[in-house]
Formats: C-alpha cells, sequence, structure tokens
C-alpha cells in the first residue's frame, strides 16, 4: 500500500502573498520556501525547506554570490539535496506549485519513512541532523 502524501501548505518570510504576487522583474525572484507535508490520512506534517529562483534572481542576489551560497550549505548539510533549489523560468506561482506537487507525488512510497527518505533528497528537512524516531 502506498503512503499518500499532501501538501499542506505553502509560506516563505519573504513574500507574503505566494499566489498574488508578482515580482517587478525576473532579477527579484529569489526566496525562501517552506512546505508543511504529511501523510495525507492522518494529521500533522513536517516542514520542508527550498529556494526558489529564476536564473537572473540567483545571478543577481548578493551580486552572483547566492549560487556560491547554496553549495557551501549543500556541503556543510548533507540533507540538503541538489533539489532544493528550484530555478524556474519565467517564475509564476503556478509553475512553482505544480513543479513541487509532483515531486510530492514521486516521493509516494509503501511507508512515511520511505517517503520521508524521499523527500529529503529533494527538500531540506527541519530535522535534518537531529536523529529521527517514527
Amino acid at each position: 500500500m502506498t503512503t499518500v502524501l499532501k501538501v499542506r501548505s505553502y509560506y516563505s518570510s519573504d513574500v507574503a502573498d505566494l499566489p498574488g504576487w508578482v515580482p517587478a522583474s525576473a532579477d527579484e525572484v529569489y526566496y525562501p520556501l517552506e512546505i508543511e507535508i504529511g501523510e495525507a490520512d492522518r494529521p500533522g506534517a513536517h516542514v520542508f525547506c527550498l529556494m526558489i529562483a529564476t536564473p537572473q534572481g540567483l545571478a543577481e542576489h548578493h551580486r552572483g554570490r547566492a549560487l556560491q551560497a547554496f553549495r557551501s550549505n549543500q556541503a556543510r548539510t548533507p540533507g540538503m539535496g541538489r533539489k532544493a533549489l528550484l530555478v524556474i523560468d519565467p517564475y509564476r506561482w503556478t509553475a512553482v506549485r505544480e513543479r513541487i506537487d509532483r515531486q510530492v507525488a514521486e516521493c509516494q512510497r509503501e511507508s512515511w519513512e520511505a517517503s520521508l527518505a524521499c523527500l529529503r533528497e529533494a527538500f531540506f528537512w527541519e530535522y535534518e541532523g537531529v536523529g529521527y524516531r517514527p
């Protein structure tokens, strides 16, 4: 039996209205996103994070040092998969949601633990580096 995953919420400390936000330019798209994901038939969720950017936003953020900082975080934090950065061009919130929803659906496995292992490859997990007890 497959564990059905559900995205319960999206949040960004940098963008107040994710569905309604329209960036002034593609150079401005670079923000952190938190996603709450849990089992569809159980209460609760875990928080996963990733960065959302356009190619221009990635290049412009901190004068191009954003990708260097991201790679440095990857090296220090083994759970920060290379997919924890979503580069989308052109930026549209619906495209962000579609890509994340597709990734979450691809992580549906026979158990929560197996699904979690897949999610940790795609996103940065809130408990990375902390012992997890099911």
